[in-house]
């Protein structure tokens, strides 16, 4: 006869609200959570600070959506500040941008 770990029985009946669902499916979930927003960056020249930077890239057309899609970002970057070639930084914002639309949650908080 073999004895199997709590870890590895399998629940055939109901099981009880502190433990997990009526069903068995596991932890009752109250509310969903939204998830953390990701990150916001910014690239700047590293000589004049300025964010008016471009870089090299191949786009290509995409006839589904008619509309030219990224395909490849390229090492080279301008300055349109400096006016020439420009090594990019990569800072992060500590705030979204001024612009953007407010996040509302997915979910409207539960009752009570």
């Amino acid at each position: 006869m073999r004895r199997w770990s709590t870890l590895h029985r399998v629940h055939n009946g109901p099981v009880s609200r502190r433990n997990g669902d009526a069903l068995g499916y596991g932890p009752v979930m109250t509310s969903p959570v939204d998830p953390p927003s990701p990150p916001f960056y910014i690239f700047v020249c590293n000589v004049c600070g300025s964010d008016q930077v471009t870089r090299e890239a191949w786009a290509a057309w995409d006839v589904a959506t008619q509309a030219w899609i990224l395909n490849t970002a390229f090492d080279f970057a301008y300055c349109h500040r400096c006016l020439g070639y420009a090594q990019l930084d990569r800072l992060l914002l500590t705030s979204p941008p001024p612009g953007l639309p407010s996040r509302t949650p997915a979910f409207p908080p539960a009752p009570g």
